[in-house]
This record gives structure tokens, C-alpha cells and sequence, in this order.
């Protein structure tokens, strides 16, 4: 009898941890991805835009921004560049997020809401890492520089 009940008090554990089915009656969306295997959503703002990365059909990663009909955009990198992740977006649609070559280390960029790409170089280092963009007039953005490599 006492096995039956901790079976009850289990199951129920068990079935809230694993994650739920994309669907309708939960709420949940499959954003999709550039042709690979994932994609992860990283911001969002207040306009429901989305902003993250996704896999693409040769195997790399780009940044991407998802509008809120779930289009996806393929934000892009850096010229000669493999892989781009997008991690903050603000209110006017301005993505901070950094491009990177092939096993070496990135550079902080920012897209304007149309999509261009603009380069934000390091503080001296081989790298900077974005780390959030403000809303204000003139953007802000916030990032960390390291001379070690990833």
C-alpha cells in the first residue's frame, strides 16, 4: 500500500519535469531554424520580436531574429566569419549579439533593425562579448573584453 501511494506522488513529479509538445493548447512554439538540427531563442522585447541562434543546412550556427508571426531572419556574420549569435534585443529592434571565424575568438556586433551588420570591435583584446543593449535614444551597450581566448 505505502509503494502505490509513493508510485502516485512519483508519476505526477515525473511527467511536470519532462518538457511539454509544441502546440497550441500550450502555448508553446516551434520557432524552427535555418535548415539544421536546432535554434535557441536567447530575447525577447516588448514587441514580441525574438532574437537568438539558429543551425544552419552546412552546420553552422547564425544569429536570427524572429518576428511575431515567427518568420525567421538570418541576421548573418561578419564577413569570412562561420558563426554569429544574437543575445539581447531593445524596444527599437536594435540586436547586440557577436560574430565569430572558426575556432577563434569573436567580435561584439549590433544589427540595426533592418539588419546590418556593424563590427564593435574589442577594448584592446582578441574579443569583446555583448552583454545587453538599453533603450534609450542614443543605445547603450554593455560588453566584456578578455584577452584569452574561448
Amino acid at each position: 500500500m505505502r509503494r502505490r501511494h509513493l508510485a502516485l506522488l512519483v508519476l505526477p513529479a515525473v511527467l511536470l519535469a519532462m518538457p511539454a509538445p509544441a502546440s497550441a493548447a500550450t502555448g508553446i512554439r516551434d520557432l524552427g531554424t535555418l535548415g539544421g538540427p536546432n535554434s535557441t531563442a536567447n530575447a525577447i522585447n516588448a514587441a514580441g520580436v525574438i532574437v537568438g541562434e539558429a543551425d544552419t543546412a552546412d552546420g553552422h550556427t547564425h544569429a536570427v531574429r524572429w518576428d511575431r508571426n515567427g518568420r525567421i531572419t538570418d541576421l548573418g556574420t561578419r564577413p569570412g566569419d562561420s558563426y554569429s549569435y544574437a543575445v539581447a534585443i531593445n524596444g527599437s529592434g536594435t540586436v547586440v549579439g557577436y560574430s565569430s571565424p572558426a575556432n577563434a575568438p569573436g567580435h561584439a556586433v549590433k544589427w540595426d533593425r533592418n539588419g546590418h551588420l556593424t563590427d564593435l570591435g574589442t577594448l584592446g583584446g582578441e574579443q569583446s562579448l555583448p552583454a545587453a543593449i538599453s533603450d534609450a535614444v542614443a543605445p547603450t551597450l554593455t560588453f566584456a573584453a578578455s584577452p584569452r581566448r574561448m
